[in-house]
């Protein structure tokens, strides 16, 4: 704990990597947009697996720890201030529930009101398409809250990896907690999504009552989607190819 602020009854909003980047890259903005304030963080120590030693330009790199790092920032607008969580790998299968419940000790004093989290959910949209918005929380009450300000309500699945995790530990110590989930197409779920990453948090920021300007989401979710467009025209332009060829081949005549 670098400093203690002092806050009131914050929302805690956490996010690790995950399909599309889409939580990462959505509480990352927003603590950029809002300039909050780094005051803690948790020694990854016995939580994460250390990726090995890298090389660059012939040297050796030192080792890179991940980052798990806690962020405030003052609503002067609401009753609730804001406290952004944000860990730049997941921990090790097995140590989530450690790594979730070091979180909520570490903020005992603050009275967490209501956690937030975001994840992508994989459809069969096209990677230009306006994403849809799903939702599911740990408290019937809040699902009626939240349908208001979202597309469609998750009945059924799972959110995999801390994103998840993290509501189920705020759910036993009786904190309400939701997750929104942006739709990604099923062929980029390993490519950042930065459409996606917009519309989550365009709507945890509604149910927040926050105005954050969205302009560099929209230029990065413009670039990539003119990536992808480059890379599955040069993908068909290889299958006709290799269809051509198939086809000269087996009316070629050889007999062997």
């Amino acid at each position: 704990m670098i400093k203690k602020p002092s806050l009131r009854l914050p929302y805690l909003m956490a996010a690790w990597p995950g399909m599309g980047n889409v939580a990462l890259n959505a509480v990352n903005h927003l603590r950029l947009q809002l300039k909050a304030e780094f005051f803690a963080e948790i020694d990854p120590a016995d939580l994460f697996h250390i990726p090995g030693i890298f090389i660059h330009e012939g040297l050796i790199v030192p080792t890179q720890l991940p980052e798990n790092k806690f962020y405030y920032w003052k609503n002067r607008e609401s009753e609730h201030d804001l406290i952004l969580f944000i860990g730049t790998n997941q921990p090790i299968p097995g140590k989530e529930l450690i790594l979730a419940n070091q979180i909520f000790l570490a903020l005992e004093a603050f009275q967490i009101f209501r956690v937030i989290t975001f994840a992508a959910m994989p459809t069969p949209i096209h990677h230009r398409q306006k994403p849809k918005v799903w939702a599911t929380a740990t408290h019937f009450e809040l699902i009626t809250e939240i349908k208001y300000y979202c597309d469609n309500l998750m009945k059924e699945g799972h959110v995999s990896g801390m994103n998840g995790f993290i509501l189920g530990a705020a759910q036993k110590r009786g904190i309400e907690g939701c997750c929104f989930l942006g739709e990604i197409p099923h062929y980029t779920t390993q490519v950042e999504n930065p459409r996606s990453s917009k519309a989550v948090l365009q709507v945890a920021t509604n149910l927040l009552k926050i105005s954050v300007d969205m302009t560099e989401l929209d230029h990065l979710a413009d670039y990539m989607e003119t990536q992808i467009d480059q890379y599955l025209r040069q993908l068909k332009q290889e299958m006709k190819s290799e269809r051509d060829i198939s086809g000269e081949d087996k009316g070629s005549g050889y007999v062997h």
